[in-house]
């Protein structure tokens, strides 16, 4: 899919959005570090359209959440990874709030406020 990116048979925001409907319940640790140290972040830099970066960004920090607190993910290393993938696309006033609020708290926790393992 990426080459398709490259030449321009898939577009950007068609590419997020494959993403966003099969990474629900991914626990592939070279597949979710392929998608979120690579394909995500080259998408959205390199193919997006300003006019939905943001919601772009928006978009990949929930799902990169929702994967976090589906506890799915065992392995420590990988839970780094999508921790790391959550930063790194906090991109808004609100997921911002959410990170500091992680620090004061001393837990990591759900948009909903479930407190994760």
């Amino acid at each position: 899919m990426y080459d398709m990116l490259k030449e321009n048979d898939l577009s950007g925001a068609q590419l997020l959005q494959i993403c966003k409907s099969q990474l629900v319940g991914e626990t592939s640790v070279d597949v979710l570090t392929d998608v979120m140290r690579s394909v995500v972040p080259i998408t959205i830099k390199n193919y997006i359209p300003l006019e939905i970066y943001e919601q772009s960004h928006h978009d990949m920090f929930e799902l990169f959440l929702g994967i976090l607190a589906s506890g799915e993910i065992k392995d420590k290393s990988t839970q780094e990874l999508v921790m790391e993938a959550i930063f790194t696309c906090a991109r808004n006033e609100d997921h911002i709030e959410h990170l500091v609020n992680w620090f004061k708290s001393g837990f990591i926790h759900s948009l909903d406020g479930k407190k994760l393992e």
